[in-house]
């Protein structure tokens, strides 16, 4: 989306994007760096004028391929991200200034329920990570092995406190955690923001459900929550679900409080 004044001026722009911002955060490096995101601000605000902001789309683990992790590749990245709207800006149509409409609701959402106290699960752990040695021996098939290590990888994340760590909520002291909702709209564009990082298809379901196309669904709305994967990546398990501390009902509860804080908005 793109802002001018009635005389022309550009008062600044909106930009989306698919993708994880990791084509800079090498570790180790001797640099910190608001990756490609950063450099497509800098190019729209160049560009276009005003003043340029950037949007991340629910996009689950998608992330750009980019080789080598660098300064360069992230600003690339951002450079080809601009260079898909500047260089269709006399194709833009322009409407008169609507008026911005905006409604939240608060949901619910339910924590993982996998997460037994803090002494059975290590000693779940310990467990799992002798069968493991004991399989990889004797030459298990890659599926057997993938099982025993997600599980590793979900009670590692709980026993060293990560969940915690990205979110502030303890998954050991509640089941359930209260979260606020936004949507917006400006004329024919309606926006929902979801909090965490939600896997690409919340954005397809809520599309289906409201206004297609017009409808702009963007993540880490109002805190971070860790991931939330939908239903059938639950089932593909891997880091996404390991690294969730949402429950997997979480994402048609997500849903439903979205279609109901679009439906909300005022006329």
């Amino acid at each position: 989306m793109l802002f001018r004044r009635a005389d022309g001026a550009p008062l600044g722009s909106i930009v989306r994007f698919a993708a994880h911002p990791v084509a800079a955060n090498r570790r180790g490096a001797d640099w910190v760096s608001g990756d490609y995101p950063c450099y497509v601000r800098r190019s729209m605000t160049e560009r276009f004028g005003g003043t340029g902001l950037f949007l991340p789309r629910p996009c689950g683990d998608q992330a750009p391929l980019v080789g080598s992790k660098s300064i360069l590749a992230a600003r690339r990245i951002g450079a080809a991200i601009a260079d898909a709207v500047t260089d269709r800006l006399a194709e833009v149509t322009w409407d008169p200034a609507p008026m911005l409409r905006a409604h939240h609701v608060k949901v619910k959402l339910p924590l993982r329920a996998d997460l037994p106290d803090a002494g059975p699960a290590s000693a779940e752990l310990s467990r799992l990570e002798e069968d493991l040695a004991a399989d990889a021996r004797r030459g298990a098939d890659l599926w057997t092995l993938k099982r025993r290590t997600d599980r590793i990888e979900t009670l590692s994340n709980y026993l060293d406190g990560r969940y915690m760590e990205w979110t502030g909520v303890d998954p050991a002291a509640q089941r359930e955690v209260a979260h606020e909702i936004p949507a917006f709209a400006l004329g024919r564009i309606t926006f929902v923001g979801l909090p965490a990082e939600p896997f690409g298809d919340f954005s397809g379901a809520l599309r289906t459900l409201t206004h297609g196309e017009s409808l702009v669904v963007f993540e880490g709305a109002n805190g971070y929550l860790s991931y939330l994967p939908t239903t059938a990546d639950w089932e593909r398990t891997g880091y996404g679900p390991n690294a969730a501390m949402l429950g997997a009902a979480a994402g048609g509860a997500l849903v439903q409080a979205g279609v109901e804080a679009i439906r909300g908005l005022p006329p």
